[in-house]
């Protein structure tokens, strides 16, 4: 696998490749990209992948193999304090004195220094529509660009696949360097093109600019009921709906007239011309970003006349959400392909019964049948493991099915199974759940883990 990994970079080709587990493909596509001396960006859809790269594998190669290379990993900004945010906020939060003891003292702002996270992060965290870059009053001090401003001249650097997409949406004004890219866990990647390509609207994003409007002496305080009222006023399945019901449509329409975000954003920019210094001017200027934005995604969700995606409802916390996602993907796939040297996509599961076809058909990678679009070859490295003589597969049959009250009756019933399987391997067992609740029920109701 290294060494097709290797002779697609120096080719400037692309490779889909299959590599069951325990091949090593992270040391398989690191070790290539390595030697090839070319600056790779390496993109994967989980935290625990992130860290593993960066923490084990690129530490333990740089010590391992001769010469010399650099990496590091890029989050999004969302992970890092905003100083200008920080600045507007105050909480009578019981962690925010705490929170603000660590905010005196922080080199990098990075959340997960963090002991806890606070229920008013996303307040006062980056965000791409509050931020003004360079223009901004702390710019120099911002930890995330000060950060940045240090990859530029890195050989390895791993982000995530939304960082990624948003990349490619920004017109690659995100990430420094597009040279080769390697994307790890790759049967995820349409589903995160799906999800950055489409849009969303929820309580907390109408709020957020509602508060900033207030701090700009905008009258906002006949809305938030309104805002309350419309998501959090009905019942709210936990499933997704979809269609978004005509009467959801026709609400968000009166809602709409109500905030006028039309005549908003012409005061907003009057307000602008006569701003006291630059850093009320950068706060003008995000507030009439955001509410620009925010009347287009109201436009959007009232007409749903997008053919390329699809419009839906969903409960997030106790609210209603409404989201829409791309439904076909090739197009933005192209044009990331198009946008690097050469793309390696790896991952455990990519072939439907050893074909990439589907994968092919969805992504637009050209294949049989005169299927027009950029090239692949094409990689199936086994799995070491003989599965047939080291694994055994156990499928209780007299469970209770799980119903509307969670599942709790399986759940009882479960705890016996589990704790026989427990047993029966002799306690050399990995236990998963798929919720906080169910670890707690097994652990109030079963064996000491």
């Amino acid at each position: 696998m290294a060494d097709e990994v290797l002779s697609c970079i120096r080719d400037r080709q692309n490779l889909l490749v299959e590599a069951g587990t325990g091949v090593g493909k992270s040391f398989a596509y690191l070790v290539a990209a390595v030697l090839s001396g070319q600056k790779t960006t390496v993109s994967t859809a989980s935290i625990t992948l992130q860290d593993q790269l960066v923490r084990k594998d690129l530490a333990f190669l740089q010590k391992a193999l001769p010469g010399s290379f650099s990496f590091a990993l890029l989050k999004g900004k969302n992970n890092y304090l905003c100083l200008k945010r920080e600045r507007e906020f105050s909480s009578v939060d019981d962690n925010y004195e705490e929170f603000c003891r660590w905010a005196s003292g922080t080199e990098t702002g990075d959340r997960d220094e963090l002991p806890f996270m606070p229920d008013f992060w996303p307040m006062i965290c980056g965000d791409s529509d509050d931020c003004n870059s360079v223009m901004c009053p702390f710019y120099q001090e911002c930890y995330y660009y000060r950060h940045y401003r240090g990859l530029r001249n890195v050989d390895i650097l791993v982000v995530n696949h939304h960082l990624l997409l948003y990349d490619l949406l920004s017109g690659g004004n995100l990430l420094p360097h597009h040279g080769c890219l390697i994307v790890d866990e790759a049967h995820q990647l349409e589903n995160v093109i799906s999800s950055v390509y489409g849009s969303n609207l929820s309580r907390s994003r109408v709020l957020w600019l509602l508060y900033r409007l207030k701090g700009l002496k905008i009258a906002v305080d006949h809305l938030l009921s309104p805002v309350d009222l419309f998501f959090k006023g009905r019942e709210i399945s936990s499933r997704a709906i979809y269609p978004i019901p005509a009467s959801v449509s026709e609400e968000l329409t009166n809602l709409k007239d109500m905030f006028a975000l039309d005549k908003v954003a012409r005061r907003l920019t009057a307000q602008k011309e006569s701003a006291p210094d630059g850093e009320m001017e950068d706060r003008i200027t995000t507030t009439i970003t955001c509410t620009v934005s925010l009347d287009a995604v109201m436009d959007d969700f009232v007409g749903q006349s997008d053919g390329e995606r699809i419009y839906y409802m969903v409960e997030n916390r106790g609210t209603m959400e409404l989201k829409s996602s791309m439904v076909e993907c090739r197009q933005p796939f192209l044009d990331l392909v198009e946008a690097h040297d050469s793309v390696i996509m790896t991952s455990a599961t990519m072939t439907v019964g050893g074909d990439f076809a589907f994968l092919k058909n969805r992504l637009g990678i050209a294949g049989p049948g005169g299927q027009i679009g950029p090239l692949f070859r094409e990689m199936k490295a086994g799995s070491p493991f003989d599965f047939s003589r080291q694994c055994m597969l156990y499928v209780e049959r007299n469970l209770p099915r799980p119903g509307r009250d969670d599942g709790e009756d399986a759940w009882k019933e479960g705890v016996s199974v589990v704790e026989n399987l427990i047993r029966a391997s002799k306690g050399r067992a990995l236990v998963l759940f798929t919720s906080y609740r169910h670890l707690n029920y097994f652990k109030s109701n079963g064996l000491s883990l």
